[in-house]
């Protein structure tokens, strides 16, 4: 049985060896520490002013708040856990705090003993639809109307696997997810309701810190799979395994909502679903986790994705360039004796820092970063070695933009971007951007993608439709679906 979820925080809190009661406010995402005494509130109170007093001398020291944990109980009875800043703000006694994140679960499980997590919210169901719990029966009757349709839920929908993803050497994670419907008899206006679940499994019990990390990691997979920053969720819940063996879901993480609802009428289609990743979803995050995805490039929302301003033409730019030599390697292309008179340089280096000390093992050693990050090909041949590898999948947005010759179109495109890329690289940030540059551009996110989807094993039907939805492409894949067959 699900943990209820609290409406009203109240409780009490050990903090500094004492038991205060608290209350949160949801919408400031605050936690308000009231002092147990009259006599401790006084002497909190009286105090303020000599700290405030003492800091008026001199300038403070400016750094980064670090962040505790204050531990307590719910008036409901639950246990609950706060990471705040440890910098409050102090009204006359009165401690307010700064809430990152708050987990609360039923007082006979521990913060250390979580065996998964069960995620809900919009992108989950675009990602996996809910349609999967609903039963739809049509009844047609002459000149081929319907005259009838029922749509009844469906118990027992089977979970449908995604695949594995290692979180570190000793621990990994499985991912499933799975469809639920709930009939509401007392309710005409809405008398059935759908929506989808997520689940990460962790191999062992985890701590309610791992629980945080690894929901950093579910976010950034749906801010890939949508292209956006604005995902939400609606409920984030974790699980203890009991003494019957089974799942029991009784506890729940909460995060500040700090986006508004992705509101585009096409959300639920603009999305790398399931049907794209299949068991290639885990691939997708086990990248993640080993950070080899960056953000900066992804849009605000659907309606900010046609928007390139310079710098998120940079970025598109730097993405590119980032996944292709996290996939292809920086020597990609390079002949087998380039490669090993790289690798023999660099061997040479190593054994002089081993042999010195002092400034001449340091500046060996910044040597030898130089010499790793050499680019072992321009980004103009990057963008054709990708899209060519990628021709399967990309030939028919490729057509779409580009009259004539493919390969031609390619040729011309690569030179056009990489022109772009090597004046920014040169400190030229004022480029001018024509009609036919963003267009390049369209090309660059779609491949993009298309290399990593590749990588992790997508077929090249499915990068195509993955592409399409992804960016509203208006085009029909059917023969080149059919042709990938």
């Amino acid at each position: 049985m699900a943990i209820e979820k609290i409406d009203k925080l109240l409780g009490y809190v050990s903090f500094e060896d004492e038991e205060y009661p608290f209350e949160f406010f949801q919408e400031e995402f605050q936690l308000v520490l009231f002092p147990p005494t009259k006599m401790c509130w006084q002497k909190k109170a009286n105090i303020v002013p000599i700290y405030e007093s003492m800091g008026n001398g001199g300038s403070k020291e400016k750094k980064w708040a670090d962040h505790i944990k204050i531990e307590g109980v719910t008036s409901e009875d639950y246990k609950i856990i706060f990471c705040v800043l440890e910098t409050p703000v102090n009204y006359h006694g009165f401690k307010c705090y700064e809430v990152q994140w708050y987990y609360y679960c039923r007082t006979n499980f521990g913060y250390d003993k979580i065996r998964g997590l069960r995620i809900q919210g919009p992108e989950v169901n675009y990602f996996y639809s809910p349609e999967a719990s609903l039963k739809k029966e049509i009844e047609f009757g002459e000149n081929n109307r319907i005259e009838k349709m029922t749509v009844s839920a469906v118990s027992g929908v089977k979970c449908e696997k995604c695949g594995r993803y290692r979180i570190e050497e000793d621990l990994q994670a499985e991912i499933k997810v799975d469809a639920t419907s709930t009939m509401y008899f007392d309710n005409p206006a809405t008398p059935i309701d759908a929506l989808s679940n997520m689940y990460i499994e962790f191999s062992q019990d985890v701590d309610v810190d791992t629980v945080v990390e690894e929901f950093y990691h579910v976010k950034c997979f749906f801010m890939y799979i949508s292209y956006r920053t604005n995902v939400t969720f609606d409920r984030l819940e974790t699980w203890f395994i009991n003494t019957e063996g089974k799942r029991d879901f009784s506890g729940a993480i909460v995060f500040p909502t700090k986006r508004m609802k992705e509101s585009n009428k096409r959300c639920a289609s603009r999305i790398l679903d399931y049907k794209i990743l299949e068991d290639k979803t885990a691939k997708i995050f086990e990248a993640i986790v080993d950070g080899k995805m960056e953000y900066a490039h992804l849009c605000d929302s659907i309606d900010d994705m046609r928007q390139y301003s310079q710098a998120r033409i940079i970025m598109i730019l730097v993405e590119f360039e980032r996944e292709f030599m996290n996939i292809y390697g920086k020597d990609y292309g390079r002949s087998e004796k380039y490669c090993k008179t790289k690798a023999d340089i660099i061997d040479l280096i190593e054994q002089y820092r081993a042999d010195n000390t002092g400034d001449s093992k340091r500046y060996a050693a910044e040597i030898k970063r130089t010499i790793e990050k050499l680019d072992g090909n321009s980004f103009a041949v990057w963008v054709k070695k990708a899209l060519l590898d990628c021709i399967n999948a990309m030939k028919t947005f490729i057509a779409l933009k580009y009259d004539g010759d493919q390969k031609a179109a390619i040729e011309h495109l690569s030179k056009r971007v990489g022109e772009i890329r090597n004046g920014i690289a040169h400190g030229n940030i004022d480029f001018e951007i024509k009609a036919i540059h963003l267009t390049d551009l369209e090309i660059i996110e779609e491949v993009t993608y298309a290399i990593r989807l590749k990588y992790v094993g997508v077929s090249d039907k499915n990068i195509s439709k993955g592409i399409k939805n992804l960016f509203n492409v208006n085009i029909d894949l059917t023969e080149t679906c059919e042709s990938s067959e």
